[in-house]
C-alpha cells in the first residue's frame, strides 16, 4: 500500500515509469495500464504491454522443444529466457485480457503459439508419444507451464495470470465485458487449444451471451483435445448442469455425445451428466453401511482395507452417480468409523490419495477407542507414515506431508517414545523421521526424545534436512497438527545454521526436489528472514541486487531488522 501511495502522489511520470520497471510488479503494471497513476504512465504501460506480446509473436518458435516430465506433463526448453519485467509485462496482459483489453494483440499470439504447439504435437508424435497433444496443452496453458526461470513459452504466463484474475474473482466484484469469450474463439480454428482455453477460463455464467455460446465451445474444445483442455471444459460444462439457465438442453445434448477414453475425463464426464440429472444410483445408504460392515470385518486383509479405502473417498463423490457413501459412513458407531478410516488409511497410496490427511485426522479423533484390534491398527498405521515420510512425487505435492503429520499426532495419543524406524531408511526417510521425533516432543510435553543428538543427525545432511523443512512448510495449515512454526519456536539457533549453510553453498542446494512445491523457490531466504540475526542479514545484502532473489533477500533482511527492534 505503501508503494502504490508513493507512485500516485509522485509528480514526475518518467520516476514513476523506472519505479515499476524496478519493481517488476504485475498488479503495479495493471494500475498503471489501467490510469492508476495519470494517462502517460497508462500509455507507457499500454506500449510496453505491445511490444512485448509482439515480440513474443515473432519469437516463439526460436528453438522450442518440449522435454516430457511425467505422464501428460512436459516442459519447454527455449532459448528466449524472459526477464522478471518481461514475465510482469505479460502478466498484466493477462489481467487486461480478462477486462476485454489487447484481445485481438492477444489472440495473435495465442495462435501463433498453437501453430509451434501442432508442429511439437507432430513431432512428439513421430517419436512415439502416444500423449503429444495433451502433453503439449500442459506444457503450455496450465497454470504450473509459467516456469519461474522465464523459460516458458510467452503465452504461459498469460493463461497464468487470468488464472489468478479468476481466483480472485470469487471474493471481489466481477467486471468482465459481455461477451468476451465468444471473441476469443470467433475465428478460431480446429486447433485453436489457446483460444478454447481463455474462453473457458473466462466465460461468464450469468452472461446471456456466453450461456448461448457454451454448447458450441464445449464440442470444439473437446474435438480439439487435450487433456487438460477437455477437463477444464467438463469442469465448466459441469457447473452449467446446476443451473437453470436457457441453454441447458443444448449443452446436456452435447454432452452426451462426448466419448474419451481416458479414465479420468469419464468420471469427470459422468459427474457433468449426473449434474444434469442423466445419472442417478438406486442404491440406499443403508444399503452402502451393510457393505461397509461386511468389509471392516477383514482387518487384516489388504484388498479390503485398498476397499475401504475406496469407500472413504467415495463419500467425496457425487452421490447421485456412486451413492450416498457420505450419509452411509456418517450413520457408523464411532468404533465402526475408527475401524473404517484405520483400515482406508492403511489400503491407501500416498503418492495418489488426496484424502488420506482428512482420513487420518478423522482416526485421530476417534482413537483410543479401547478395542485392542482397532487400537492396534491405528498404531501401525501411524507408525507407518510417522518413520516413512511424505511421497516427494505425489499427486498434490504440497499437501504430501500433511498425513504425516498427522500421524505425528495419533502417534502420541498411544505412546511417548518414537515407532520403530523404517527398516533400511533411505536418506529421505531417516531426515523426516528425526523431524518427525522434534514434533512429537511439541505435541508430548513428556515426549523421550534427544533434541541435541537429533540436530547433530540432520545438520550432517543439511541437503536432505532443507528438502524435509521444505515439505514440512508447504503441508496443508492447520491449527491441529504440528508444524514448521514449531520448530522455529524452539530450535531457531538450529534452523538458523541451517539455512545459513544453504545460502553459503547455493549449488549444493537440491533445487530439482524443491521445484515442485509451491513457495520453495525461496524457502531458504525466507526461513533466514524468520530465524536470521543481524549477522544474517548481513550476509543477505550480498543477494539484494540478484534479479530473481534480490527482492525476497531485501524482505527476509527488513524482516531481521523488525525482529531485533522490538
Amino acid at each position: 500500500m505503501l508503494t502504490e501511495t508513493a507512485l500516485g502522489i509522485e509528480p514526475d511520470d518518467n520516476r514513476v515509469w523506472e519505479a515499476l520497471t524496478e519493481l517488476a510488479n504485475p498488479e503495479l503494471v495493471f494500475s498503471a495500464l489501467t490510469a492508476g497513476y495519470g494517462p502517460n504512465v497508462a500509455e507507457m504501460a499500454a506500449r510496453a504491454i505491445r511490444d512485448t506480446i509482439d515480440r513474443a509473436t515473432v519469437s516463439i518458435g526460436t528453438a522450442a522443444t518440449i522435454t516430457p516430465t511425467s505422464e501428460l506433463f512436459g516442459r519447454w526448453n527455449t532459448e528466449r529466457q524472459w526477464t522478471e519485467w518481461e514475465q510482469a509485462l505479460l502478466a498484466t496482459a493477462g489481467r487486461a485480457l480478462a477486462k476485454g483489453l489487447l484481445v485481438d494483440q492477444i489472440c495473435k499470439l495465442i495462435d501463433r503459439t498453437d501453430d509451434v504447439c501442432l508442429a511439437e504435437a507432430r513431432r512428439l508424435s513421430t517419436d512415439g508419444d502416444r500423449t503429444a497433444v495433451s502433453r503439449v496443452v500442459a506444457a503450455t496453458y496450465i497454470q504450473s507451464a509459467a516456469q519461474p526461470n522465464g523459460r516458458a513459452l510467452a503465452a504461459s504466463y498469460i493463461v497464468r495470470a487470468i488464472e489468478i484474475a479468476r481466483m480472485m474473482r470469487r471474493s471481489a466484484p466481477d467486471e468482465r465485458p459481455r461477451g468476451l469469450a465468444g471473441r476469443l474463439i470467433a475465428d478460431a480454428g480446429a486447433r485453436s487449444w489457446g483460444r478454447f482455453y481463455l474462453a473457458l477460463l473466462l466465460i461468464d455464467s450469468n452472461d446471456s451471451l456466453d450461456q448461448a455460446l457454451f454448447a458450441t465451445l464445449l464440442r470444439r474444445a473437446w474435438d480439439a483435445g487435450g487433456y487438460h483442455l477437455q477437463l477444464e471444459a467438463l469442469s465448466v460444462a459441469e457447473f452449467f448442469g446446476g443451473s437453470n439457465e436457457p441453454h441447458r438442453h443444448e449443452i446436456l445434448q452435447v454432452a452426451r455425445e462426448l466419448e474419451t477414453k481416458n479414465w479420468v475425463l469419464q468420471g469427470s464426464l459422468l459427474e457433468v451428466l449426473a449434474r444434469f440429472g442423466e445419472v442417478t444410483n438406486p442404491t440406499t445408504a443403508e444399503e452402502l453401511r451393510a457393505h461397509i460392515r461386511t468389509v471392516i470385518l477383514h482387518v487384516d486383509d489388504m484388498e479390503h482395507c485398498r476397499t475401504a479405502s475406496g469407500i472413504v473417498a467415495s463419500q467425496f463423490e457425487d452421490a447421485a452417480l456412486i451413492g450416498p457413501y457420505a450419509a452411509a459412513i456418517d450413520g457408523l458407531t464411532s468404533r465402526e468409523k475408527a475401524q473404517l478410516f484405520a483400515m482406508a488409511a492403511a489400503g491407501a497410496d500416498p503418492a495418489l490419495s488426496v484424502h488420506l490427511g482428512w482420513t487420518l485426522d478423522q482416526l485421530t479423533e476417534l482413537v483410543p477407542t479401547n478395542d485392542p484390534t482397532i487400537d492396534n491398527a491405528a498404531k501401525f498405521v501411524f507408525a507407518d507414515y510417522f518413520s516413512n515420510g511424505p511421497i516427494e512425487d505425489a499427486v498434490v505435492v504440497n499437501d504430501a506431508a500433511t498425513p504425516c503429520l498427522v500421524a505425528i499426532r495419533g502417534w502420541a495419543k498411544f505412546e511417548a517414545a518414537l515407532p520403530p524406524e523404517a527398516a533400511d531408511p533411505t536418506p529421505q526417510q531417516r531426515s523426516w523421521y528425526r523431524v518427525a521425533g522434534l514434533l512429537l516432543g511439541y505435541v508430548r510435553n513428556d515426549a523421550l526424545v534427544e533434541a541435541e543428538q537429533t540436530w547433530h543427525t540432520l545438520l550432517l545432511d543439511p541437503q536432505q534436512t532443507i528438502v524435509t523443512l521444505a515439505f514440512l512448510d508447504a503441508a496443508s495449515m492447520s491449527i491441529r497438527i504440528p508444524t514448521l512454526r514449531h520448530l522455529v519456536e524452539n530450535y531457531p539457533e538450529q534452523l538458523r545454521e541451517l539455512f545459513e549453510w544453504g545460502i553459503n553453498n547455493p549449488t549444493e542446494v537440491p533445487v530439482d526436489r524443491l521445484r515442485h512445491l509451491a513457495g520453495a523457490d525461496h524457502f531458504i531466504i525466507r526461513m533466514l528472514g524468520i530465524v536470521g540475526d543481524e549477522s544474517t542479514a548481513a550476509r543477505l545484502h550480498a543477494l539484494t541486487d540478484d534479479p530473481d532473489a534480490g527482492r525476497i533477500a531485501v524482505d527476509a533482511i527488513r524482516q531481521i531488522h523488525r525482529r531485533f527492534e522490538q
